[in-house]
């Protein structure tokens, strides 16, 4: 395969359908803002606002792809023998008036992006920033290679015909900036592939549509468009075919459009590269009968992305002006803009970031209407009118949106007016119609010319759930109406909507809690649905939940939907029996003289029924045996007895052990119990570690290990 050159191109392509850049002359002084009297307020269209607005569609699959994460896009990725297109579709009436990615071309634009090549290996072979004539072109279509010609990355999906089913590809009037990163030297002999007239070295340039030679590449296939980036081609100084910029055109100013730095390499350092441009279009013909196009063009420029602001800060590389004819002109009132990129067997990963492109004599449609609604009687009316105030020269239509509203005058206009409507007689419910005036919506509300009624007006149920309840609707012929619940427990199952006298069936949930009230809104109509209080529900606790070997604990419950009256299952004894008419109490139980878990329920019931709750408290043991696991001999007082205990040997007795209440003293060893060591072990700590609810076996065995510090054994 044919190696292709890295054209790391920007092609700005301008496809313009009015331009032809005609007379193309050096315009040294930047005149944008006092020209065209840029408005207070600029819009602008951004990957930061706008990158789901980006489409890749037309693309070979995978070269070019966007990230709405991180607001960037990327041309190339690797891919090999590649046509990619990245084009604005997006629609926005206060940028430029665009609308499915056709955008007021008007005064010109300012656009800024910065781009790196990343792909590590040999580069190629570059990509555009395209600005193509809405008239004859769309976003569905690209450029590229020609079925009989090699890969075609030297067309960098702007020249050829590519999926263009006339073969004509991306159609003129156009314009493009390039970034040439390859050498493609020569011309090839049909201009179908190969040399685009380069130097060897990287340059920046001004492309735009080339001869349009009649011949062939192969049979069938017009190379018509196959020279639009070959350099050189075109006529210097041509309003229908401006010559594309070549080295031989190039000047110290960089007025014809050519462009190269210092260094052969100077694109192929994979470095980040601020690039701006600037496009002003003539409102006026000049002196030839034609429209001027002035192009300015900065890389690596510094502080150059704000473009709501023409720059100055330092001079551009290009600076070239042409002119076109009328015709190309007017065919350029719509453009579209976007990026290409191709590749043969050199490969590139083009990061895009940051890009931005401004309209700086956009001004927006901006309707207001006065006022922007109006209720109306039953009955019909006529003379009705709505005052409109727009920018001065905009195009407006009012449109009904309902057979019953009528525009009777101020169907079309420019700039102020007045709409006048009319209503017919309303002979069914309220009814809202409207009225499209520019992109502003007139509601028009009209009262109802029926009459409905409901029976019963209201339904009581008891808490339980209910369904296939009726209410009937008494209503004249041909008068609708709707049936819609306002609380989440109604439903309507049946008749939501009807028609005359009906049925509209309902359900509803059960109630777990106090008694409710809600409603069905039935033709205008209240309809009131009552349901009873549900059962009383409870809960219980017990403090405390782990409790002595023959010690009390303490109930309490409180009760939901009571007052209740309540027995208990499980025997607490003490002061807790049975109650009644209670919302909530509490009682202490008898001693528990049975360790472990020990659970007790409440039954609590009402005229609306019934329920249960319950809580487990954990009993301690009778007594528990201790060992020594202090580290070493100790003398223990235990129960008034001091004994002498070697570590990891029991310190209790059959007839000694550690009851509730009682308490380990831990003393020097000596045999006597005679000098404290601070450290002692109570029934509470035992108890603690031991109980099954604190994760220990419920033994009643543990060691001694510190001060009021125990393990479970």
């Amino acid at each position: 395969m044919k190696r292709k050159p890295v054209f790391f191109i920007i092609f700005f392509i301008l496809a313009i359908s009015s331009i032809v850049w005609g007379a193309q002359k050096t315009i040294t002084t930047y005149t944008w803002d006092a020209n065209i009297h840029v408005q207070p307020k600029t819009y602008t269209i951004s990957f930061a606002d706008n990158i789901a607005d980006f489409t890749a569609t037309p693309s070979t699959a995978g070269a070019v792809s966007v990230d709405t994460v991180n607001n960037t896009a990327t041309l190339g990725n690797g891919v090999g023998n590649s046509c990619g297109v990245l084009w604005y579709g997006g629609t926005n009436n206060l940028v430029a008036q665009c609308s499915g990615g056709k955008c007021d071309f008007g005064c010109g634009f300012r656009a800024y992006f910065e781009f790196e090549d990343t792909y590590t290996g040999t580069h190629g072979d570059g990509f555009t920033f395209t600005v193509m004539n809405g008239a004859n072109n769309d976003k569905t279509k690209r450029g590229g290679p020609s079925t009989c010609g090699s890969a075609g990355g030297e067309l960098m999906c702007y020249a050829g015909e590519g999926n263009t089913t006339d073969g004509l590809g991306l159609q003129p009037p156009k314009m493009a900036i390039e970034f040439d990163k390859y050498a493609n030297t020569g011309i090839s002999a049909n201009a179908c592939d190969g040399g685009r007239n380069d130097t060897n070295n990287n340059h920046m340039a001004l492309i735009f549509w080339g001869d349009n030679p009649g011949s062939n590449c192969c049979t069938g296939v017009p190379n018509i468009s196959y020279d639009n980036n070959i350099h050189g081609a075109g006529t210097w100084g041509s309003a229908a075919v401006p010559r594309n910029s070549a080295t031989a055109d190039s000047t110290a100013d960089g007025s014809r459009g050519y462009y190269e730095a210092g260094s052969s390499t100077w694109l192929n350092t994979n470095a980040k590269h601020p690039f701006r441009i600037e496009v002003t279009r003539a409102s006026t013909t000049n002196t030839n009968g034609n429209y001027e196009y002035n192009v300015k063009a900065w890389i690596d420029c510094t502080g150059c992305n704000n473009v709501k602001a023409a720059y100055s800060a330092s001079t551009p590389q290009i600076d070239r002006t042409i002119e076109l004819t009328p015709a190309l002109h007017t065919n350029f009132n719509k453009m579209i803009f976007g990026f290409t990129e191709g590749t043969g067997g050199a490969l590139q990963n083009i990061l895009i970031s940051n890009f931005i492109i401004s309209f700086p004599c956009s001004v927006p449609c901006i309707v207001v209407i006065n006022p922007t609604s109006r209720l109306h009687t039953a009955g019909a009316s006529t003379g009705n009118t709505v005052a409109l105030t727009v920018n001065t020269g905009c195009v407006w239509t009012a449109v009904s949106n309902d057979a019953w509203i009528t525009v009777t005058g101020g169907a079309s206009g420019t700039g102020n007016g007045t709409v006048t409507y009319s209503v017919g007689a309303n002979t069914g419910t309220v009814r809202t119609g409207t009225i499209t005036i520019g992109d502003q919506t007139f509601t028009v509300t009209q009262a109802s010319g029926c009459a409905y009624s409901i029976s019963p007006a209201s339904r009581s149920h008891s808490y339980t759930a209910a369904a296939g309840q009726t209410v009937g609707v008494t209503a004249g012929a041909g008068c609708s109406w709707t049936a819609v619940s306002n609380d989440a427990w109604i439903t309507v199952t049946g008749g939501a909507s009807g028609t005359g006298s009906d049925t509209v069936t309902y359900s509803i949930t059960a109630n777990s809690g106090a008694a409710r009230t809600g409603t069905i809104t039935i033709a205008g109509q209240t309809f009131t649905v009552n349901q009873a209080e549900a059962p009383p529900t409870c809960t219980l606790t017990a403090n405390p939940s782990i409790v002595p070997y023959n010690n009390t604990t303490v109930l309490t419950w409180t009760i939901n939907n009571g007052p209740a009256n309540g027995t208990w299952t499980g025997a607490p004894g003490g002061t807790c029996g049975a109650f009644s008419n209670s919302t909530g109490g509490s009682c202490t139980t008898s001693a528990r003289t049975t360790p472990g878990a020990n659970t007790f329920t409440l039954n609590v019931s009402n005229a609306e029924g019934s329920s249960t709750c319950s809580t487990t408290i954990y009993v301690g043991c009778q007594n528990y045996r201790v060992w020594n696991r202090l580290g070493g001999t100790r003398d223990f007082r235990v129960n008034g007895v001091c004994r002498q205990v070697n570590n990891n040997s029991e310190i209790t007795q059959a007839a000694n052990r550690l009851n509730p209440g009682a308490t380990i003293i831990a003393y020097a060893s000596a045999g006597t119990c005679a000098t404290p060591l601070g450290i002692v072990l109570d029934y509470n700590d035992a108890m603690n570690v031991d109980i099954a609810i604190n994760g220990g076996d419920a033994d009643c065995r543990v060691n001694f290990t510190g001060n009021h510090n125990a393990t479970d054994r």
